[in-house]
């Protein structure tokens, strides 16, 4: 008995992952997406709570691995892992290309969803339902995204300007 895995057998594993992915229900995908958007926004909100809290880096990113280890024990739908998967199951003709867009829809939809459902009553929460300007947190929600880097083919808006 070897201790490793052929690099073959996980390809082969993919691929079969693949193709139950593509064979869900719609409404399997709706609420595996859903449930994966909301546990994607509750990590990032960890992260942002750990920020707040002045803790070193190396806590704040604790929320990555724990977030996803939930994702995968709960079989739910992340629309990048299906952007990583299903394409291996088309290429080897072990589904079509359709059902491959299938699912990227329905699960798209579903992160989008869940993400809403945790970030709206976030939004509302830290504004106090819109009658304040979200204090702390909202303040280093505002530093985090002006540190983000933008593409180098593009300049970041200026100040009132708009994005697109």
């Amino acid at each position: 008995m070897a201790d490793y895995v052929r690099p073959m057998d996980v390809v082969q594993e993919a691929v079969e992952l693949a193709k139950r992915k593509s064979e869900l229900s719609i409404r399997d995908m709706l609420i595996r997406g859903i449930l994966a958007g909301r546990i994607s926004w509750l990590r990032h909100f960890t992260r942002v709570r750990h920020s707040s809290q002045g803790l070193p880096p190396i806590v704040r990113c604790d929320s990555f691995p724990w977030g996803f280890v939930i994702l995968v024990l709960l079989g739910l739908e992340l629309v990048t892992g299906n952007f990583a998967l299903l394409p291996a199951g088309v290429m080897l003709g072990r589904f079509r290309i359709t059902k491959l867009l299938r699912n990227w829809a329905w699960v798209y939809l579903g992160n989008l969803i869940g993400s809403l459902l945790y970030a709206v009553p976030f939004y509302l929460a830290i504004t106090n339902w819109r009658t304040g300007n979200g204090g702390a947190i909202a303040d280093l929600l505002k530093q985090a995204a002006q540190k983000k880097p933008w593409p180098t083919w593009r300049s970041a808006p200026a100040a009132g300007q708009r994005l697109w």
